[in-house]
């Protein structure tokens, strides 16, 4: 349609007149995510500097979506870095142009370093819950363990309650021997307070891996099973 050419040209016009300014976009907010991350773990900055440091996050990715288009061009390039703060900036640009086959380029690339993961929760957690939400059970029930994993995680940070999902996980044999996928799952169990999910947490405790026992441990705690604090040590 006219209407459609012209969209594209107009795209096409601001990728050229315009593309130093949404290259800067991506820089600059890439660059606080990765400062916001380091903040938050220092004791010279206060909660008003996060604050000030999330206000310019956000003002360099309202930045971005006033040419998705463009911006998008930009940040699949800057993928290829493979580095925490690009996926951050990525996926949030990803999840608010609604594009699933953007979303997944993300994915791949944050499933890729453990740093890149957490930049991708971290942008999930940033992202309003109307747009999260739908996407958790999608990944949850993804064949996938990696995406099952990063569904535990969101949930996490948005402290939603899988439901009968996280119970599954926890009981099915494959999914207990991705010790990530098992842990972060023993991990959610304390965090969201399921007391349902004791058995499956005293089972745990008995694991070979340090990392199971220990989250088993912890969710134990948060449950009331204080005998377990002697463990733990």
């Amino acid at each position: 349609s006219t209407q459609s050419r012209s969209s594209a040209a107009s795209d096409v016009y601001k990728r050229q007149v315009y593309k130093d300014i949404f290259e800067q976009f991506v820089i600059d907010a890439s660059f606080l995510w990765l400062l916001r991350s380091l903040a938050i773990e220092k004791p010279n900055y206060n909660k008003s500097d996060i604050i000030s440091l999330e206000r310019r996050i956000d003002a360099q990715l309202d930045g971005l979506m006033t040419s998705v288009e463009v911006s998008w061009v930009l940040c699949d390039e800057a993928l290829s870095l493979q580095e925490p703060g690009e996926v951050f900036t990525a996926m949030i640009l990803a999840m608010r142009s609604r594009e699933p086959s953007r979303i997944k380029r993300v994915v791949e690339v944050g499933l890729s370093e453990p740093s890149c993961f957490k930049a991708m929760v971290s942008a999930m957690g940033w992202l309003p819950n109307t747009l999260v939400m739908p996407w958790i059970t999608r990944f949850i029930n993804g064949k996938e363990m990696a995406h099952k994993h990063f569904g535990l995680a969101i949930s996490s940070i948005k402290r939603y309650d899988p439901a009968e999902a996280l119970t599954n996980i926890l009981n099915r044999e494959e999914c207990s021997v991705d010790e990530m996928l098992y842990a972060r799952a023993l991990r959610l169990v304390g965090e969201l307070r399921r007391q349902d999910c004791m058995p499956a947490l005293i089972k745990a405790t008995e694991d070979s891996r340090d990392s199971i026992r220990f989250w088993s441990l912890w969710s134990a705690i948060l449950l009331g099973q204080k005998s377990y604090v002697a463990l733990l040590k």
